[in-house]
């Protein structure tokens, strides 16, 4: 089901150049197809709605905040912080988004979050250590 929404849109974006969607028109989108999309298409929303820009960055920054806050779907949080990734957006905090994932055991997020990057590898170690600590 995604996948020709998200190739239609291509198609859309690629003849209509100047095609701008509001702010709650690509919210209510991201909402819908982030949970209905598999890790690979992630990079064809990214580029579909733009989100590499610094006006739309904003919008998938709230959206994933609220998200978070929310909790009520830790699968669909392990997407969006793939995007956040596939981004290089580092505008919320680590201990955020890896803290729920923790608790709902998204280890395969974690990793592809932590990488090799040492400082998160740190965070982590530390976050961890922070939640089974009796200090």
């Amino acid at each position: 089901m995604v996948i020709p929404f998200i190739e239609q849109f291509k198609q859309i974006r690629s003849s209509h150049k100047n095609i701008e969607l509001d702010e709650t028109i690509k919210r209510n989108i991201l909402l819908k197809i982030c949970r209905r999309c598999i890790f690979s298409q992630l990079e064809s929303i990214i580029d579909i709605f733009d989100l590499r820009s610094i006006d739309n960055q904003s919008i998938v920054i709230n959206f994933i905040n609220e998200q978070i806050e929310q909790q009520e779907d830790i699968i669909f949080i392990s997407q969006l912080t793939k995007i956040l990734k596939l981004l290089e957006i580092n505008a919320i905090s680590f201990e955020k988004i890896i803290i729920p994932l923790i608790l709902k055991s998204q280890w395969e997020t974690i990793k592809f979050i932590v990488e090799d990057d040492k400082i998160f590898q740190r965070k982590l170690l530390e976050t961890i250590d922070h939640l089974i600590s009796t200090d």
